[in-house]
């Protein structure tokens, strides 16, 4: 419960670039932003618990340097619009020195949201761009409400502080969050429902760096995921291009990943060695489920998961349900026997996929479900001896064959290849 008295006095008026740091206390509140305010590189503006700041339309805080709230419990900062009718435009920070150039704790902020027409990739009430070197934003009982966009958009490599936590964005006219795969690990619990998109939106661009070992955690918000947005690219690639760094991305149990139109996930290699592995561990209770974001979901409208050399050892699929998958678009011909149904035989289609001459040797998908499959349940596309995938998983409505068959090491593959329906 807020326990801060309402401001009595006239108020501060602030705009344009501060000389020095400030603190904005409560008892010189409201603190009116009139027009765009920018904090210098090296310049720190502090806010302390109950203070009030109103922000004038379009109005926004450029963060070169650093923006801190000192709310606590029961004694929020505030950030609101100077007229409730004229939307404010975003806190937005790219790139700085200082890490994270943005400290929000027990903060309440309303009524903004950037409107672009031109840029929908910058419309959010919180906008941070970041790179690898560290967090941008850190949250601690923050509440994003009432954006005329989306809530917060971090974008690149930003990601929130370790230690963010109780997040809650909700009533955004777009989604709560918008993000880079880099930023699902530290996304805080907290409550990203009742917003126009219930989805936590992640930007499907390559997860990896070359010199970095990297797990990537997608926690469960209790808010499904959607992969693919902007329309920016269909392929969410896992893995740094090269080097030996390893790219994990773990998958907690009860997650919902859903794909846009014909995404695929491409596990990457280098020198035909997987460069990323996949921990997808649910329970009978709790699956993970990846599945399609169409809002009449139809078999095929995504591709599927794709390795591109045998998977690591740690690699496992385990109480995942794939759904909606097994898109018939492709530009990589196939490895394994080929899908006698299909028109064309030779394309590596399914919902789980393979793509190696080299042996795979182990199952990595165990009780699971492949439901609404428009092409392959799973195309085993390897060379060498088969792996048999039917013992524990089970398939629904599948076009062409539960599993495919792996090239032999001699000879030719049979005609027809097999195709267990």
């Amino acid at each position: 419960m807020d326990q801060c008295p309402a401001p009595t006095g006239g108020g501060t008026d602030h705009a344009g670039f501060p000389a020095a740091d400030e603190t904005w206390t409560a008892a010189r509140g409201p603190h009116r932003i009139t027009s765009d305010l920018t904090i210098s590189e090296g310049l720190t503006l502090t806010i302390e618990a109950c203070a009030v700041v109103q922000l004038a339309k379009d109005v926004q805080i450029n963060v070169n340097g650093k923006l801190r709230t000192m709310g606590t419990a029961g004694h929020q900062v505030r950030f609101e619009a100077l007229d409730p009718a004229q939307p404010w435009a975003q806190i937005q920070a790219t790139r700085t020195l200082v890490r994270p150039p943005i400290e929000l704790h027990h903060t309440v902020l309303t009524g903004g949201g950037k409107v672009s027409a031109n840029d929908v990739e910058v419309a959010h009430q919180i906008y941070v761009r970041g790179d690898s070197g560290g967090p941008m934003l850190l949250v601690d009982h923050v509440e994003v409400l009432g954006s005329v966009t989306s809530g917060i958009g971090l974008f690149d490599e930003a990601i929130f502080a370790p230690g963010s936590t109780s997040l809650k964005v909700k009533g955004s006219a777009g989604a709560p969050v918008v993000m880079n795969g880099y930023a699902l690990t530290n996304l805080p619990d907290g409550d990203y429902s009742g917003n126009t998109i219930d989805r936590i939106l992640i930007d499907n661009t390559r997860l990896g760096r070359n010199d970095q070992t990297l797990e990537i955690v997608a926690h469960n918000r209790g808010t499904p995921y959607r992969l693919g947005i902007f329309g920016n690219t269909t392929v969410w690639y896992l893995g740094a291009p090269v080097g030996s760094a390893i790219t994990t991305l773990r998958i907690e149990p009860g997650v919902r990943l859903l794909m846009a139109k014909d995404v695929s996930i491409y596990v990457a290699s280098v020198s035909d060695a997987a460069s990323a592995a996949i921990i997808a561990q649910g329970t009978e209770a709790a699956p993970i489920e990846l599945g399609s974001d169409a809002a009449t979901p139809m078999a095929g409208d995504w591709r599927g998961i794709l390795f591109g050399a045998p998977p690591s050892a740690d690699t496992i699929l385990d109480h995942v349900v794939f759904r909606y998958c097994g898109s018939l678009a492709t530009e990589t011909s196939g490895f394994s026997c080929g899908t006698e149904p299909a028109t064309s035989k030779g394309g590596i289609v399914g919902a789980l996929m393979f793509a190696s001459n080299r042996p795979i040797t182990r199952q990595i998908l165990v009780n699971s479900r492949i439901e609404d499959s428009a092409s392959n349940g799973i195309d085993r596309g390897w060379t060498g001896d088969p792996v048999d995938y039917l013992p524990t998983n089970t398939f629904t409505r599948v076009a062409y064959c539960t599993q495919t068959s792996p090239r032999p090491n001699m000879g030719q593959c049979p005609d027809p290849a097999p195709c267990p329906r």
